[in-house]
């Protein structure tokens, strides 16, 4: 079902049992690409799962783990691709991987968008796209905000789309959202990046900010037809930290054509602004299209819309309106999945 209506649901079923909060504040709704899902969602069925991942620094032993666990709850991993970015070739993939030695340029996000680009033997039911960082090379604070790899698997056989990671905490009540005021998004820039954690090691090659800016400008030089469908939108989902999954109809829904024209946008050099653009743009690209009416009442909800350019647009806060509570006669009925076995 359109994830407008899921939402919907979801959020009414709460209401009718007497639960304080309304719909549209309740975390199904709020922050539903990082929510854990039943593992009932499955059905008894098995399906397969496809890992691919960016590696620079830190050794991935973990991989093997990640593997097993998917297994223990019915997802087998047939393929594992790494991408290895800064000259290694021995960084503990598992056996079976494929290792690809790829240039330095557009990280992770260029790693995503050039092998969605070849789509070479079809995509498995549900596609994990990992950082070589996620277990060893991110802070305690980010680890504890860690999704598991079968509720990011899950969640991509129910939702589509999934985020790896939650949001990052906040003290209004309600907390922050998953969705992003896309009006504020759309003008998302940086001035810099430099961290003790940045692959860039040495005096930069090419200047860090791009030469096209900022996010909407440069989402509308890729693609104008693509910038047109997710820019309409009242608010877009966003996943931060590079680890999300995707269901293979969701990643079948964008043409290879546009994966190409992102991968090559995104390797203009290594350190670049222009893979920070992505990173807000996996969520719009791949999660279910809201409803309107949806997507307005989410908005309205929020106590702020962050204007930290970091974070920039980000909904903070849930308070409802009366109206939260109306239905959309519009939305369609009946449940599905966005992910089928093969």
């Amino acid at each position: 079902m359109p994830l407008s209506r899921a939402l919907l649901l979801v959020g009414l079923a709460r209401a009718e049992a007497g639960s304080a909060a309304c719909w549209v504040c309740a975390p199904d709704t709020w922050t539903p690409l990082s929510q854990p899902v039943h593992p009932n969602v499955q059905r008894g069925r098995k399906f397969s799962a496809e890992i691919i991942l960016s590696h620079c620094r830190f050794r991935i032993r973990w991989l093997a783990s990640a593997r097993a666990e998917l297994s223990s709850c019915g997802f087998e991993t047939r393929a594992i691709t790494v991408y290895t970015k800064c000259g290694k070739l021995d960084v503990g993939a598992p056996a079976g991987a494929k290792v690809i030695c790829s240039p330095n340029r557009g990280r992770n996000d260029e790693a995503y968008a050039r092998h969605l680009a070849t789509g070479e033997q079809g995509f498995a039911d549900v596609v994990l796209f990992l950082k070589d960082s996620l277990i060893g090379g991110s802070s305690a604070e980010f680890r504890k905000l860690r999704v598991g790899f079968c509720d990011l698997a899950r969640a991509a056989v129910k939702r589509g789309f999934a985020c790896g990671r939650r949001p990052i905490p906040s003290s209004t009540p309600g907390g922050r959202s998953d969705f992003h005021d896309s009006a504020l998004l759309a003008g998302f820039q940086m001035p810099v990046y430099a961290t003790t954690h940045d692959q860039a090691r040495g005096t930069p090659t090419v200047p860090f900010n791009a030469t096209v800016r900022p996010l909407a400008a440069w989402l509308r030089a890729v693609d104008e037809r693509v910038s047109r469908r997710i820019l309409s939108s009242r608010i877009l989902p966003v996943c931060y930290g590079g680890t999300f999954s995707a269901a293979r109809a969701r990643i079948a829904a964008v043409p290879p054509t546009v994966w190409r024209r992102f991968a090559d946008g995104l390797s203009r050099g290594d350190n670049v602004e222009e893979s920070h653009f992505m990173e807000r743009l996996w969520g719009a690209l791949f999660a279910p299209e809201l409803g309107d009416e949806s997507a307005e009442q989410i908005w309205r909800a929020a106590r702020l819309r962050d204007p930290a350019y970091w974070l920039r647009g980000n909904l903070d806060g849930c308070e409802c309106e009366d109206d939260t509570r109306r239905a959309n006669s519009s939305f369609a009925d009946g449940p599905s999945e966005s992910a089928s076995p093969t």
